[in-house]
């Protein structure tokens, strides 16, 4: 994960120089930016990365039909067939490190966990953090 620029580009709304003073890295491995997410997510440019999806959806029950991400082609079908358009949707995010669940330590997931409680709580029956341990 790329920090460095996010603090070079940001507006000085915190001071991005205490964060050499206290360790951190502009280059942080997911558990060093799990464990510091107070800090890390202040950086305007990022902050609305890391706000809950559940801030900016309507509650799930507003909706016809919710796809799980591993449901997205059965999504685009069912877009095709709705408007007749043929669609794809190309993955193009294809870089970074490959995580999963067991590679965090428990107190890193358990604080992932507590940061995306809103989000596992709107899509609770889809999604449980208990399956990814």
């Amino acid at each position: 994960m790329k920090i460095y620029s996010f603090f070079e580009n940001s507006s000085n709304h915190i001071d991005y120089s205490s964060h050499q003073n206290k360790g951190l890295t502009v280059y942080p491995k997911l558990a060093e930016f799990v464990e510091n997410f107070e800090f890390y997510r202040r950086v305007p440019t990022i902050e609305h990365h890391f706000r809950p999806f559940s801030e900016f959806t309507a509650p799930l029950a507003a909706f016809d039909k919710v796809y799980p991400f591993e449901s997205i082609n059965e999504l685009m079908d069912d877009l095709q067939q709705r408007t007749g358009v043929s669609m794809s949707l190309p993955h193009s995010q294809r870089g970074g490190p490959k995580l999963q669940a067991k590679d965090l330590a428990p107190k890193v997931f358990d604080k992932l966990v507590n940061i995306l409680a809103a989000d596992y709580a709107m899509l609770d029956g889809l999604y449980s953090p208990a399956v990814l341990r």
